[in-house]
C-alpha cells in the first residue's frame, strides 16, 4: 500500500501537469486555493495521519499484550495475520506518504507558482478514507479481542486446514495403509539428516516424489509437520541409497522449517490452539469455565468435520502406481488427545465442564461411524464421565444436602 501511494502521488502530479487548470474550471469541487492553502491542507493531513497511525500501532500492541497474557502467545499469529488491521495501518501510512510527496511539488514564489489541484483534492479524499478506516479499526479491535471472536477465528482456520489437507473419506474393502513398508524397521538405505533446527512447517511431498522417480527409489519420511527438528537428527531414509549432493539440496528445498508451528499442514496445531484457550481459562488465576465450554463447542464442530474425512495420505505414488514416498501421518488417538484430553486434565475440579465435555464427545460419536475414530473418542468420554461422577460423589460426601450437577 505504501508503494501504491508513491505511484499514485507521481501519477496524480503528472495528470495535474497534463490538464493544467482545465478541470478546475469545469468541476467546482476540485481544490482551487493557492500555494499557501495547499501546503496547509497537505501538512495538516500528513501530521494528523501520522499521529493517528502511532496511536493505532499502540492500540494494536496493547491488544497483542492482552491476547498473549490471557489466551496464549501462540495466538498472536492470528492477530498479526488479521487482514483488517493490515489494511487500516496500510491506509494511514499510504495517506501520509502521498501527502508528503505531493507537498514537495507545491511552489509559491514570485517567479514560479504551481499548485497540483487534483492531487490536493485526492489527498483530502484519502484523509476522509482514513477517517472511515479509523472508525472501522475501533470497532474491529473491540470485536477481535472478545474471546468468542478469537475462538471462531481459530476454528475457521482449523476448518480450512482440515479441508486443505484431509481428503474426503472413501469406502475401502481393506486397510490399504497396512500394505505400506514399516517406518520403524529401516535397516538399509541412505539416511538424510536435518540441517537446521526448528518446527517442521511443510513438506513438499510431490517434489519428493519427483526426486524419487528420477532416482528410482523410495523416500521413507520419519517426521511429520509439527515435529521439532534438531540439526543432525534423521528425517528421511532413501532406498536404495543413491542420493548425490545435488539431490539432497533439492530434497532440503522441499522441507520448510520455522521457529513457530504453522497450520498449513499441521492438523494437530489448530486443535491445540483451541485447547490452549480452554486450559488457560480453567487456570486458577482466570477461572472462566464458560470460555472452556465455548472452546469445546467449537472443537467438537471441527472434529465432526475431521472425522468425516480421511487422515492425509501416507503414500505418494508415480503414474504406474509404484510407491515413491512413505509418509508418517497423524493418528486419531493423537488428534483426540489434542482436542479434548488437555481440557479434561485442566477441568479436574469442575464437574460442569467435564459433563459438557462428555456431551460434546457424545455428539461427535453420534456423527461418526468409523471404528478407528470412535474408539479413542469413547475412551475419552468414559474418562470424562468417570471424573465428573467422582467429583460429584466427593462433593456429596462433604455436603450431603448439596444438589448434584449430573
Amino acid at each position: 500500500m505504501a508503494l501504491g501511494a508513491i505511484a499514485l502521488a507521481f501519477g496524480s502530479i503528472k495528470l495535474d501537469e497534463f490538464v493544467r487548470g482545465a478541470v478546475e474550471a469545469k468541476l467546482g469541487w476540485i481544490y482551487a486555493g493557492g500555494p499557501a492553502g495547499a501546503r496547509a491542507v497537505l501538512s495538516t493531513i500528513a501530521g494528523s495521519i501520522i499521529t493517528v497511525a502511532g496511536t493505532t500501532f499502540s492500540i494494536t500492541i496493547a491488544a497483542f499484550s492482552l491476547a498473549s497474557s490471557q489466551f496464549g502467545p501462540r495466538l498472536l499469529r492470528t492477530f498479526r495475520r488479521d487482514t483488517g488491521n493490515q489494511i487500516v495501518l496500510g491506509t494511514f501510512i499510504a495517506t501520509f506518504l502521498y501527502c508528503l510527496l505531493v507537498l514537495r511539488t507545491v511552489r509559491g514564489t514570485d517567479s514560479d507558482t504551481y499548485v497540483p489541484h487534483l492531487s490536493v483534492t485526492l489527498g483530502v479524499v484519502l484523509a476522509c478514507l482514513s477517517l472511515a478506516v479509523l472508525i472501522f479499526f475501533i470497532h474491529h479491535t473491540a470485536a477481535s479481542i472478545q474471546v468468542s471472536s478469537l475462538i471462531d477465528s481459530v476454528g475457521k482456520e482449523l476448518d480450512a486446514t482440515l479441508l486443505r489437507n484431509c481428503p474426503e473419506r472413501v469406502q475401502r474393502t481393506h486397510d490399504e495403509r497396512s500394505e505400506l513398508p514399516a517406518l520403524d524397521n529401516l535397516s538399509e538405505g541412505q539416511t538424510v539428516r536435518a540441517r537446521q533446527q526448528g518446527y517442521l512447517l511443510q513438506i513438499d511431498y510431490h517434489g519428493l516424489t519427483k526426486i524419487a522417480i528420477r532416482k528410482n527409489g523410495v523416500f521413507h519420511i520419519l517426521i511429520q509437520p509439527g515435529d521439532y527438528l534438531v540439526a543432525g537428527m534423521p528425517i528421511i531414509v532413501f532406498e536404495p541409497g543413491l542420493l548425490e549432493e545435488a539431490d539432497c539440496d533439492d530434497l532440503y528445498s522441499g522441507i520448510y522449517v520455522g521457529s513457530d508451528r504453522s497450520p498449513e499442514q499441521d492438523i494437530e496445531f489448530g486443535f491445540l490452539q483451541l485447547a490452549e484457550i480452554g486450559v488457560r481459562a480453567l487456570s486458577p488465576g482466570i477461572n472462566d469455565p464458560f470460555t472452556a465450554v465455548n472452546c469445546l463447542d467449537r472443537t467438537s464442530a471441527a472434529f465432526c468435520l475431521f472425522a468425516k474425512r480421511e487422515i492425509p495420505s501416507a503414500d505418494y505414488r508415480d503414474e504406474d502406481g509404484n510407491i515413491r514416498v512413505v509418509a508418517r501421518t497423524i493418528t486419531y488417538d493423537r488428534i483426540v488427545e489434542a482436542a479434548f484430553h488437555h481440557i479434561q486434565n485442566a477441568s479436574a475440579r469442575n464437574a460442569w465442564v467435564l459433563r459438557h465435555l462428555a456431551e460434546r464427545i457424545g455428539f461427535v460419536l453420534s456423527q461418526v461411524e468409523h471404528v478407528e475414530v470412535r474408539r479413542p473418542l469413547a475412551k475419552e468420554r468414559s474418562l470424562a464421565l468417570a471424573e465428573a461422577v467422582r467429583l460429584v460423589e466427593a462433593r456429596h460426601r462433604q455436603s450431603p444436602n448439596a444438589t448434584g450437577i449430573l
